[in-house]
């Protein structure tokens, strides 16, 4: 029931709506239904995507001095491709760094070694045969860094934090530098040397298309 407060003078007098002859107690005057999903477990959820991208990381450490460790520094390789539906030929994104790191303290639980690695772009975008890039009709460069989709990819002159965990194979990322030590890596190890890698498919919609 609304209520409308009216002035009149010094004083206010509540007016109050005439009865609607509406009953005492309260009823539901809504629908007798109820919203429901009339899709099926059958009908949901198992389209093919139009397209896929695979995603590609892969890299190698060289730790120093060469033995067993302790360890101070570190250099290394990472290639980061993109393939819109597999096609190798003209890969959707493309780019290369040099990797160089100094040993430091912070580690995650169990690990052995960590290294904050800077990150150095040598190759960005498609190349010929002579190693000239690759330009669209308006003098761009094609699938460079900044066309890949993979998130949280390092950039150049950038740091990131690794540390090495060789029970799990893995090298551990501090997420965004909070402490939070996520599994970022496979790897393969023999002493100084390790070889690391992660691949994804996805299910993608180019900006063309959308």
């Amino acid at each position: 029931m609304g209520v409308f407060a009216a002035c009149g003078g010094d004083t206010d007098t509540a007016v109050l709506p005439p009865d609607s002859g509406s009953p005492a107690s309260d009823t539901d005057t809504g629908p007798g239904w109820f919203p429901s999903d009339s899709g099926t477990a059958d009908t949901l959820g198992n389209e093919d995507p139009l397209h896929t991208l695979d995603l590609f990381q892969e890299g190698d450490w060289s730790m120093s001095p060469v033995g067993d460790g302790p360890y101070s520094a570190m250099t290394g390789n990472l290639t980061v491709t993109e393939l819109l539906d597999g096609d190798g030929t003209t890969p959707w994104c493309s780019a290369a760094f040099a990797l160089t790191g100094a040993a430091i303290e912070a580690a995650c639980d169990g690990c052995t070694v960590s290294m904050e690695v800077s990150y150095f772009l040598v190759s960005d975008g498609l190349v010929d045969p002579d190693g000239e890039p690759v330009v669209d009709e308006m003098g761009e460069r094609l699938a460079t860094l900044d066309h890949c989709e993979t998130p949280d990819l390092p950039v150049d002159g950038g740091t990131l934090r690794f540390s090495l965990h060789d029970d799990d194979d893995q090298l551990y990322l501090d997420y965004g530098g909070s402490g939070v030590w996520l599994p970022w890596y496979d790897i393969q190890r023999v002493r100084q040397d390790l070889d690391f890698a992660w691949s994804a498919q996805v299910g993608f919609v180019p900006e063309d298309d959308r």
